[in-house]
Parts: structure tokens; C-alpha cells; sequence
């Protein structure tokens, strides 16, 4: 595996406010800190309630997460005001433009990047998932689970911004595009298989890469259930030294 580029931590540049007039339900995207991460708060009960995207706490808001992990967004306060999120149950195209619109902005904070410290097999509802370790994301929706090489026949997708705001979620700069072929039935298929894998992967500590091979999963790969499985069985490929330098500091204060 290559030697990985410091990668950093990023977030939403302006604060921006979102809708839905069917259900009155809004939110607002604000900006946050470095190492906030994903967090969504209802700020219309008393207390606010706040709910961190993470497996043991969230298993909702697949579209919402998935989209902050396609578009590198590590840290982001989500303000509820409403029993559900504006668009529910639609396509994570609406939250790549509301997000687009606000901006991105990078943080001076190394990002913690995380991958398998060994290759992992876990049976689905609907069949297979393959993950081995790597240094960046690909998904891979196989059409069979024979062999062991998840380089074997089947659609690859490199997981990066561009890819996500283009290929995935079919978006535009300043539109949602509404071309009939974007949404063959089989394009829809590997997208929301896509889109499922990197919601399971956002609610993990760290921005998780992997190449991970789907194999008979059908549109939704049931993977919650394993994410502990997954993250216990991770280990950092970045933020090494922060870590090192974050202990020495500690130790030195306590001999002090």
C-alpha cells in the first residue's frame, strides 16, 4: 500500500438553511469545529437533544451521511426543527446541492484516516461483503460471490467528491440534472448500494477507506449490524504522530 498524503479535516464554509414545506420540517447545516464530526441536534425540544453519528448511537439519516462522507465533510452541526429531516426519504442528490451551496472549508487538523488491519468476509441479508484494506474507498458491486479477488468483474467505484457530486448523485454545479439515462434501473442499483456502504462507513470513528466488494447484496446491504465488527478490527493509517505527540504531552504534564 502507498505511503498516504496528509489529508485534512473539513467542513462547510457558511451556515445554510433547508425546508420542506410537505412536512414543515427544517434544518440548518452549520459549521463546526475540528473533531466535532457529524452531529445532529433537535433544537426544538428543551433540552436540545444531540445525537453524534456514530453505529452505536445513529442508524438513521442514511442520505445525510452518506452524502457528508462523499463529500469529505468531517465535521458538521445538523439543527432539527421537526420530528423528521427536510426531504426525508429523498435521494442524497438534494443534500450534495444544499451542501455545495454553503461551500467547503478546510481545517487546519489532520484527518484520521482508517482502514481494515486485515481482509474481513461478512454474510448479508442478501449476500456477500468482501472488505480488504486499502487507501482509499472503492465500492465493488460484483455479480457473484466465486473467488476471493475483489478486483473480479463487476462495477468499481473510486469514491472521491467529484465522483459522488457526478457519477453517484448525478448532480450538476447550480442543478439536480433530470437525464432520463442517469436512472436506469441498473445504474440506480450500484448508486444506492454505493450510497448504502458509505453511510454504514460514516457512523465509524475516523474517516474509514476500504475496498469493499458487494457481492449478491441487492439495493440494500445491511451492514449496521457489523460495524463494531469492522471498526474493532481497524487500524489508523494517518494521525500517527498527532497521537504520539497528544501521549508525550500527557506524560510530561504528569511527571510535572
Amino acid at each position: 500500500m502507498k505511503k498516504l498524503e496528509q489529508s485534512y479535516q473539513h467542513t462547510i464554509r457558511t451556515s445554510i438553511r433547508s425546508e420542506d414545506k410537505a412536512t414543515g420540517a427544517c434544518a440548518t447545516f452549520r459549521p463546526a469545529a475540528a473533531d466535532t464530526g457529524i452531529v445532529f441536534r433537535r433544537v426544538d425540544c428543551s433540552p436540545v437533544v444531540e445525537i453524534k453519528a456514530h453505529w452505536s448511537a445513529l442508524q438513521l439519516c442514511r442520505d445525510e451521511v452518506a452524502t457528508c462522507r462523499g463529500l469529505g465533510i468531517d465535521n458538521l452541526l445538523v439543527d432539527i426543527e421537526g420530528a423528521v429531516m427536510p426531504l426525508a426519504g429523498s435521494r442524497a442528490s438534494n443534500y450534495v446541492f444544499i451542501l455545495q451551496a454553503a461551500g467547503f472549508q478546510e481545517q487546519n487538523t489532520a484527518r484520521v484516516l482508517r482502514t481494515l488491519s486485515e481482509p474481513l468476509s461478512l454474510p448479508l441479508r442478501n449476500g456477500w461483503l468482501r472488505a480488504t484494506p486499502a487507501n482509499d474507498l472503492r465500492v465493488i458491486q460484483a455479480a457473484s460471490n466465486s473467488g476471493s479477488n475483489t478486483n473480479e468483474a463487476g462495477h468499481i467505484t473510486r469514491v472521491d467528491r467529484a465522483r459522488f457530486t457526478s457519477e453517484i448523485c448525478h448532480v450538476s454545479p447550480g442543478s439536480i440534472e433530470l437525464d432520463a439515462h442517469a436512472f436506469l434501473q441498473e445504474k440506480q442499483q450500484i448508486n444506492s448500494a454505493v450510497i448504502q456502504v458509505m453511510a454504514a462507513l460514516s457512523l465509524i470513528s475516523g474517516t474509514f477507506v476500504a475496498s469493499i466488494a458487494l457481492f449478491q447484496a441487492g439495493l440494500k446491504p445491511d451492514l449496521l449490524q457489523y460495524l463494531s465488527e469492522i471498526e474493532a478490527r481497524s487500524k489508523v493509517l494517518s494521525g500517527e504522530k498527532i497521537a504520539l505527540a497528544s501521549i508525550q504531552k500527557v506524560k510530561q504534564q504528569s511527571r510535572a
